[in-house]
């Protein structure tokens, strides 16, 4: 039975961490009475998750994910009302061990997209965490050609979201280096981006010079924190835009006339 809001017993087991009451619960399930056959375990759980997605948000949750797939595999392919999968949600926590895990599970995971057109490996560069990154790269090696609604793959996502680790792993790897020349819907390539997203840092615009006595009798008070985030911000568009060019330069040197 599920509550008013839908959450299964064993929704709320996973969600505790619990191993012990996961299996009290699954137990009942291979029972062979009529009952049980009549009403079979629910794994539901508020806005159309399952439990695999409950086990998604745990650190050290293998063995509950485990459990669970040994009990429905069809559990990996369930997706929520926003159209993801465990696999969205583990990639999106950054979990490279509950990344892998259902990746051995089943490869094709990789390959469904939610609702808005975005497939986990377009998740995982949220988390910048290029373990997460490498596990798609080498369980499903054309993961890198996979593109959101806008037609952009991994690199053009890591750029348009400042993600330094993923755009200098995605550089230093011969076999997906080729996503820097791939052009999004809009005729874009991820150093388009790059550049677009640069401020004045990478454009080259300057500020005209001003006497700091007059700024600050005008009663223009610097907020520093904001400057700090915009240095940080500016900081990661440079570093960001100097990887590409590096990796271009460094590409071309190696074509033959005509190529």
């Amino acid at each position: 039975m599920v509550d008013e809001q839908g959450i299964s017993p064993l929704y709320l087991a996973s969600m505790a961490g619990s191993l012990a009451l996961l299996r009290a619960i699954l137990r009942s399930s291979s029972t062979t009475t009529t009952a049980a056959a009549s009403f079979p375990v629910s794994y539901a759980g508020p806005d159309g998750q399952t439990a695999l997605h409950a086990a998604t948000f745990l650190q050290n949750s293998a063995e509950i994910a485990q459990g669970l797939l040994h009990w429905s595999k069809m559990l990996a392919k369930r997706a929520d009302n926003s159209g993801s999968t465990p696999l969205h949600y583990a990639a999106s926590a950054g979990s490279d061990e509950m990344v892998k895990l259902l990746l051995e599970h089943d490869t094709s995971l990789a390959y469904i997209a939610d609702s808005s057109g975005l497939f986990p490996v377009h998740a995982a560069v949220i988390t910048n965490k290029v373990s997460v990154i490498d596990e798609f790269v080498k369980h499903c090696p054309d993961s890198d050609e996979l593109l959101d609604s806008k037609g952009r793959n991994l690199l053009h996502t890591a750029v348009e979201d400042k993600k330094i680790a993923i755009v200098q792993y995605v550089c230093k790897r011969p076999e997906i280096v080729k996503l820097m020349n791939a052009r999004d819907y809009e005729e874009n390539t991820p150093l388009h981006l790059a550049v677009r997203n640069g401020d004045q840092g990478i454009t080259g615009a300057r500020a005209s010079p001003r006497r700091m006595d007059h700024f600050l009798r005008d009663n223009i008070k610097l907020d520093s924190e904001k400057e700090s985030k915009k240095q940080a911000s500016l900081t990661q568009s440079l570093i960001i835009t100097s990887a590409l060019i590096a990796t271009v330069t460094f590409a071309a040197a190696f074509m033959f006339p005509g190529g």
